[in-house]
């Protein structure tokens, strides 16, 4: 008690520092990039965050590189339009980066979701270039997709998408495990949606072909907010670029949920 109420040399007593350290703390918080009030209770990305590491096994040769691009919240919707991209791409980024230019190893893409947030994921594991450059082909390939796959499709490809993610819902549960699974897959993931395939068909009708390309858009170009996660191997030092927003150097081999500083003001998954 006596040292909340003594006063120090500039008058003030240490409640009422401690006071002002409160209020000035709160304001630094204010001026850090705010997410918006629908999807405050989950960690989401805000524009677009590259964070590199080193591999700290030795004997690990590897690169490793995972983009998380935010597609949304939870949404019907953008689900099935999610869908139909990833079924008109399907295998063009493994084409491109796996078999043509030859990557890594391992090459997928597919579609998530993470504490009520949508997300394409794409990882790439390989010696043959480094994270940063996989990086690159990854916004090339998708280029390539935009020009060859999304911008043609047509009427007819939409409605056979269409037929196919209705085949799909539609399907009879083979036993009652089967029907067990799925229900204990929404109380996992704490999303209790079992209505979740009737409320997609409704969801399908109101899908058009110009809500495909403009979501494969706004999810890749106009406004992607992406999440870059690059483990160099240990061989190989991190190239210096002043240009992207985090930058990190340390021998770590997780990323998500650590106790560096670094993660605490910046808006991850």
């Amino acid at each position: 008690m006596k040292e909340l109420i003594e006063k120090d040399g500039s008058g003030e007593t240490a409640q009422e520092k401690k006071n002002k350290e409160s209020i000035q703390k709160a304001e630094e918080i204010n001026q850090l990039p705010q997410i918006s009030d629908n999807v405050k209770s989950h960690r989401t990305i805000v524009g677009s965050h590259i964070f590199r590491a080193v591999n700290d096994l030795k004997s690990e040769l590897n690169h490793d590189i995972t983009n998380y691009y935010q597609v949304g919240k939870k949404d019907y919707k953008k689900s099935l339009l999610m869908s139909i991209i990833q079924m008109d791409y399907s295998n063009s980024y493994y084409s491109e980066l796996r078999t043509k230019k030859q990557l890594g190893y391992v090459v997928f893409t597919e579609k998530t979701i993470i504490d009520g947030i949508m997300y394409y994921i794409f990882l790439i594991q390989g010696r043959t270039k480094t994270p940063d450059e996989m990086n690159t082909d990854i916004d090339i390939a998708t280029e390539m997709v935009l020009n060859d796959k999304i911008s043609k499709i047509s009427e007819d490809d939409l409605n056979l998408f269409k037929s196919n993610l209705k085949e799909i819902l539609n399907k009879e549960y083979v036993n009652l495990k089967e029907k067990s699974d799925e229900i204990w897959k929404e109380i996992e993931s704490k999303s209790y949606d079992f209505n979740r395939k009737k409320e997609l068909m409704k969801a399908m009708l109101n899908i058009t072909l110009s809500q495909v390309k403009d979501l494969f858009s706004e999810i890749f170009f106009n406004k992607p907010n992406k999440l870059s996660i690059q483990l160099f191997s240990s061989k190989v030092k991190i190239p210096e670029n002043k240009q992207e927003p985090y930058y990190l150097n340390k021998k770590i081999t997780s990323f998500i949920g650590g106790s560096l500083s670094i993660f605490e003001k910046s808006p991850i998954l």
